[in-house]
């Protein structure tokens, strides 16, 4: 499961995106841009990356993502056409 916010963090809005910043950068990742090895498949650990890469960056290192439970970076999520 994934948390977008550590109990103590507020959620991001941002005017300038449809959605939150996390699902901006979750549908970002998804349509391809955390695919890091140009393999055709997104994993679970590059899509983790990209968006905690991006995140942390837009919001000056203030949002954090948390895993809770089993995560296995090398699962498959999702493969691009």
């Amino acid at each position: 499961m994934w948390l977008f916010a550590k109990p103590e963090e507020i959620i991001l809005t941002d005017n300038n995106v449809r959605n939150g910043a996390m699902a901006h950068y979750l549908l970002k990742g998804l349509k391809g841009r955390a695919d890091k090895d140009g393999n055709k498949t997104i994993t679970l650990g590059e899509l983790y990356n990209y968006v905690q890469k991006k995140l942390d960056k837009h919001s000056h290192h203030m949002h954090h993502i948390n895993l809770v439970g089993t995560f296995f970076p090398s699962l498959p999520v999702l493969k691009i056409k």
